[in-house]
């Protein structure tokens, strides 16, 4: 079965106000060393794409200090999609994808935090076309930095990183 997003919905919530949907992601078999095992209760935020009442994908918000700034938070993070939904060629920022950021920015907004971030490991020039779109979709200003900076301990924690004022 072939998905198109504008089938689906994105809620996001507090982790706490929703403990019945991360019981139910916590459930889904992801089969990636990324999404297997989460602290679901980390998140600031979560949000999930659904068809009906199936979860075919999501992100969450994240403030981790022993890597980001005080008052910066991670958006689009641990993004997943259920392999219904991927899609050839490179429309990179879907409808779906535009609700979540600006929900996440705005519940981030919410908590206090002042900046937020969207980070990928390669390909920088896919990046800033991505954070080009994020920023014409959602009216903000969106900068670059030009090298790769530390946003985790690990393989593949150095990565590009865009970020906006909240």
């Amino acid at each position: 079965m072939v998905l198109r997003n504008s089938e689906c919905k994105v809620t996001t919530f507090y982790t706490e106000d929703r403990p019945d949907i991360v019981k139910r992601l916590s459930e889904i078999t992801y089969k990636h060393v990324n999404y297997d095992g989460l602290n679901w209760y980390n998140f600031d935020c979560i949000s999930v794409l659904q068809n009906e009442d199936d979860i075919v994908g999501f992100s969450s918000i994240w403030h981790r200090p022993e890597y980001y700034r005080e008052g910066e938070v991670r958006v689009l993070n641990r993004y997943w999609e259920n392999n219904e939904l991927r899609r050839p060629g490179r429309e990179l920022a879907r409808a779906h994808i535009i609700t979540m950021i600006s929900d996440q920015m705005k519940m981030a907004k919410q908590l206090g935090y002042t900046s937020a971030f969207i980070s990928r490991e390669r390909n920088p020039r896919v990046l800033r076309e991505f954070i080009n779109k994020v920023a014409r979709a959602t009216n903000t200003k969106w900068d670059m930095h030009n090298d790769r900076v530390l946003v985790c301990n690990g393989r593949g924690c150095l990565q590009y990183k865009g970020y906006t004022k909240l």
